[in-house]
């Protein structure tokens, strides 16, 4: 059977800053690590075909049976990305244990391009006006759901002239599904993991090798002016009290994109992890290489300290948040870098599991077999069953977990002087005309 899936739009997920790497593989006897939540299954509902009008929000929640060929395609999307991973479309990912194949197509702003979909994903920013547009065509039968890899401030959107709204959340619309990182997404597509070692086949007395190089602190990005906060000005600051040396667009040393600049960022016991914006969960591939490939201590900001912990092997990294100001960090980190007991209490974890690294286009659906795969099985277990269940994303969009999340870093005053504005946080001001970079 095959299923062919439309995607209306994606965001382009920067990939890791150094470039390509063997993060992941699917070997013998390992798991999927995108994983799918069960809970509150529900089904479809048989239904008429539509008659052209406006449909209700009741009957957007209906999907219809599975089908031999679903129909699939790119609605709205950054084309360089397409055209730089130099993409083959349509694109066909067969899924184990199953006859089914899922064809991915890609048919950017055309909105009769999804009038045969079986499921359309949304993974972008979008005109008001086409929103509209597509929303006139949509079939009572298609699922729609909701991708993104970035946090929800950066997160698909409606863009208007009078600012930002969310993207089909409202009264008169909700999304069936989503798929992201978050652990309340229905399927959960997150940066890395840690995975504990079995005791059975790995000893808990493993050395731990005390990082040897001199250098303290490094920090590689290329996206300077963000618009959620200024971390930018935040490591210059640190800068000012401890060696910091910076890699890319944002410092004075260039760095290669290659296995060169792998052997560069290796040398450094500190890793300047902070991300983009402070969402609920929003926890990205940089501080998953920090511990993985760059085998340092990351130094994070972004979410909560809960959040990291709730997915960080134990003891790993150094939350920005805990100190009582800049100098106070700095004096702690150069206090850890000198001391050897201290430092390799960081890395005690790697004795007890290891830290898998997911590349930054498997948050998506539509990149990879295991993605695809992981959307498919959801789909069949709670959309395609005809149990008469309308299939209804179960994140509140407006919730404390999603758009609700996204505070001032940090709950320290001196952080917070990092702030851009006091609604730098708040994706419905309409003075936020500008789109930032992300990454």
């Amino acid at each position: 059977m095959v299923i062919e899936y439309v995607i209306v739009a994606e965001w382009y997920s920067q990939l890791a800053y150094l470039g390509k790497y063997v993060l992941s593989s699917d070997q013998e006897g390992d798991t999927c690590r995108l994983c799918v939540n069960g809970t509150n299954a529900s089904g479809g509902l048989d239904i008429a075909p539509s008659n052209g009008e406006v449909v209700t929000p009741d009957i957007f929640q209906v999907q219809g049976v599975i089908k031999n060929n679903v129909d699939a395609v790119i609605f709205s999307a950054n084309s360089h990305w397409i055209l730089s991973e130099k993409r083959t479309f349509p694109r066909v990912f067969e899924c184990p244990g199953t006859d089914r194949t899922i064809t991915f197509k890609p048919s950017v702003w055309n909105v009769t391009g999804i009038a045969a979909a079986d499921v359309v994903i949304f993974a972008a920013k979008i005109s008001s006006d086409i929103w509209e547009e597509v929303t006139k065509v949509r079939e009572p039968h298609q699922i729609w759901v909701y991708s993104t890899a970035e946090s929800p401030y950066h997160s698909p959107q409606v863009r208007s002239s009078t600012g930002l709204k969310p993207l089909g959340f409202g009264q008169d619309f909700l999304f069936n599904m989503s798929f992201m990182y978050h652990s309340k997404s229905e399927v959960v597509a997150p940066f890395g993991a840690y995975i504990p070692f079995e005791m059975t086949k790995h000893e808990r007395n493993v050395e731990i090798t005390y990082k040897k190089p001199i250098h303290m602190v490094a920090w590689a990005s290329s996206h300077c002016n963000t618009v959620f906060w200024n971390r930018t000005g935040f490591v210059e600051s640190l800068s000012s009290y401890i060696p910091v040396h910076k890699y890319g667009t944002c410092g004075n040393n260039p760095i290669s994109r290659g296995f060169a600049g792998l052997k560069i960022l290796k040398r450094y016991k500190f890793y300047i992890a902070f991300e983009n914006s402070c969402c609920s969960e929003y926890i990205t591939e940089k501080f998953w290489q920090a511990l993985a490939i760059f085998e340092s201590v990351p130094i994070v900001m972004g979410p909560s300290k809960a959040d990291y912990k709730r997915v960080a092997p134990p003891n790993s990294f150094v939350f920005a948040g805990d100190f009582n100001d800049m100098k106070d960090l700095a004096r702690y980190i150069r206090r850890v870098a000198n001391n050897e007991t201290l430092y390799n209490k960081y890395h005690e974890w790697r004795k007890y599991g290891q830290v898998e690294i997911y590349k930054s286009i498997k948050v998506y659906p539509f990149t990879s077999t295991e993605s695809a795969c992981s959307l498919l099985n959801y789909l069949e277990q709670h959309a395609w069953k005809g149990t008469n269940q309308p299939l209804s994303m179960k994140l509140d969009p407006f919730g404390p977990e999603w758009l609700g999340s996204c505070k001032p870093c940090g709950n320290k005053e001196w952080i917070h002087i990092f702030d851009l504005s006091n609604n730098a946080y708040n994706p419905f001001v309409s003075t936020h005309t500008k789109w930032g970079k992300l990454g």
